[in-house]
């Protein structure tokens, strides 16, 4: 039996109380792991969180540069209507047995609601070291009968070159996208990233939930979400790095 976290809950409670139509959409992410065999592979300081949410038309968005001492992050944001609910969480640590990512939605009114969670860190990567990571996926939509909502999920992670984007890049990714069919889907994701070459290695986490009225326009296939997250992770990465220049120069 899966245990959720608190504020996770809280969208099934909102759920459950209404009488209308209406429609929930979740993606989790917990039990990771991350395993180095041979080589060398040091965690770098310029690591990120973003939780972002949207209700019909509404927005919030949370980043957080700063990693505590441990590498570890907790970020929240949610937002609310009369009808409709978003919320976005991470509570991660590299060593914590209790770390997850969530991302839930539900909604009443048929518009466009949205949550995404994502987590970066990067790496300090020594030629042929082997890195595995692994993480249980969990998403789910569960449509009101009758009911005419759209949804698309995703939970996964995925490895990326930052000094070269076009090499060694992958990812894994449990999603179902496009549908209006109710479902729920487990799986325990693992994958091994190994190159012949020295390298800024970005792993990224990230869950997504999203539910709109049908028809919609067709949202992006599992590569796209994977680009999405790396040049997220990018950007983060050269801001930082941009912003360390700055203090430098001034100094």
């Amino acid at each position: 039996m899966r245990t959720f976290k608190c504020s996770f809950l809280l969208v099934w409670l909102i759920l459950c109380s209404s009488s209308a139509f209406a429609a929930s959409a979740s993606a989790y992410l917990d039990n990771f792991s991350l395993d180095v065999t041979g080589g060398s592979l040091t965690q770098r300081d310029n690591s990120f969180v973003n939780t972002d949410v949207s209700v019909i038309g509404d927005r919030q968005q949370h980043y957080s540069y700063t990693p505590e001492a441990d590498f570890s992050f907790f970020s929240s944001t949610s937002l609310a209507n009369a009808t409709d609910t978003a919320i976005a969480e991470v509570s991660f640590g590299p060593n914590d047995p209790n770390s997850y990512m969530s991302a839930s939605v539900i909604g009443e009114d048929q518009h466009f609601t949205f949550a995404q969670s994502s987590l970066f860190y990067t790496y300090n990567y020594q030629a042929n070291t082997a890195v595995t990571v692994s993480a249980d996926a969990f998403i789910e939509f569960q449509p009101d009968p009758g009911s005419e909502f759209l949804a698309s999920t995703g939970a996964g992670f995925y490895f990326h070159n930052v000094m070269n984007p076009n090499e060694y890049s992958f990812s894994r990714f449990l999603i179902e996208e496009n549908t209006t069919s109710p479902y729920s889907r487990f799986d325990s994701l693992s994958a091994t990233f190994q190159a012949p070459v020295d390298m800024i290695l970005l792993i990224g986490y990230g869950v997504t939930a999203r539910i709109n009225d049908a028809p919609v326009t067709p949202v992006p296939e599992p590569e796209t979400y994977a680009m999405l997250l790396a040049g997220l992770g990018l950007i983060g990465f050269v801001g930082k790095r941009k912003s360390k220049n700055d203090i430098r120069e001034r100094n």
